[in-house]
């Protein structure tokens, strides 16, 4: 279409497209043609003496305005008023959107159209008919955001984390060397009363490197001795583990159960679980009833070990 309006019919026909175009899906085609038949428009009324437009109503005049022109409009209509501040408030929105708009040639939106119809039927935004009596409007309350949960210290929680490990690999340390002297000791006076070689249990343990023949070694000696203490003491630490995460959380358990929970799987494990080779190897040395106590000297070692950190017996 030629954008050069020569007539009123000219007129009349650009008023139309803009009006479709307004409401019709813009391509880039389409709204070079927009600018062109606004621009076309605005002269038009320049020129006319603005008669053509006469009858219309505001908002359709203001609607065939690019927003240079529309913006001439309005500060011919107010040129002692802050229009733009009129227009934000009755929008409800900040300065910042009405003049961005205004900075872009092209076409107001609707909402600014329609604010500057009310403008300029007379309504009063809150603001202004506030100041004119004397006072300002109240300005909404912020609400009040919730409270940020105060930060840790820097460190804080790590050295508790380390702390609580630490306490944790002692009370293992303590609970599973009790664990090692007191089912050792208890072995060899029993072995001692059955006939036995004081040291017999500890060697026999070393039976899974050295086989069926340390049960056989009455002496102390270092093949024996030495890897059957380190395996049974090795043991009795793996048990102390399974203790201390028992009485990390307690709740209302006592101590005493605890440490007869734990002895109890260990012996379920050592002769009911794990190949003979794996087995403590004290049943080749001391009869089931000697096994027994010793076990009942693990639960004891247990519960009555010292603990640190707070969690102690009970």
């Amino acid at each position: 279409m030629n954008a050069t309006i020569r007539s009123q019919d000219d007129y009349e026909a650009a008023l139309a497209r803009i009006r479709e175009l307004r409401t019709s899906p813009a391509t880039v085609s389409e709204t070079s043609e927009l600018k062109q038949l606004l621009d076309a428009a605005d002269e038009w009324d320049r020129t006319s003496g603005g008669e053509a437009a006469g009858e219309r109503d505001d908002m359709e005049a203001l609607s065939v305005q690019t927003s240079a022109s529309f913006a001439l409009k309005m500060a011919g209509r107010f040129p002692r008023r802050d229009w733009v501040a009129d227009i934000a408030d009755l929008l409800g929105k900040d300065r910042d959107y009405v003049e961005w708009h205004l900075q872009h040639d092209t076409m107001p939106p609707q909402d600014l159209l329609t604010a500057a119809t009310r403008l300029i039927a007379g309504e009063r935004p809150a603001r202004r008919a506030a100041a004119e009596q004397g006072h300002e409007a109240p300005s909404p309350i912020p609400e009040r955001a919730p409270p940020l949960p105060e930060p840790d210290r820097p460190g804080e929680a790590d050295e508790g984390r380390v702390t609580s490990r630490l306490r944790s690999v002692a009370n293992i340390l303590v609970s599973g060397t009790a664990v090692s002297l007191a089912t050792s000791a208890v072995l060899s006076v029993l072995a001692r009363l059955e006939g036995r070689s004081a040291v017999q249990p500890v060697n026999s343990t070393s039976h899974w490197y050295w086989g069926e023949a340390a049960g056989r070694s009455r002496r102390l000696d270092a093949p024996h001795t030495i890897v059957g203490f380190a395996t049974h003491h090795g043991a009795s630490l793996f048990w102390a583990c399974a203790y201390e995460l028992l009485r990390r959380h307690p709740g209302r358990r006592a101590a005493f159960g605890d440490a007869v929970a734990v002895s109890t799987l260990a012996a379920v494990v050592d002769y009911a679980v794990v190949p003979k080779r794996l087995t403590p190897g004290w049943e080749k040395v001391v009869s089931p009833a000697a096994i027994g106590a010793a076990y009942a000297a693990m639960a004891l070692a247990l519960a009555l070990s010292p603990r640190v950190g707070g969690r102690g017996r009970s």
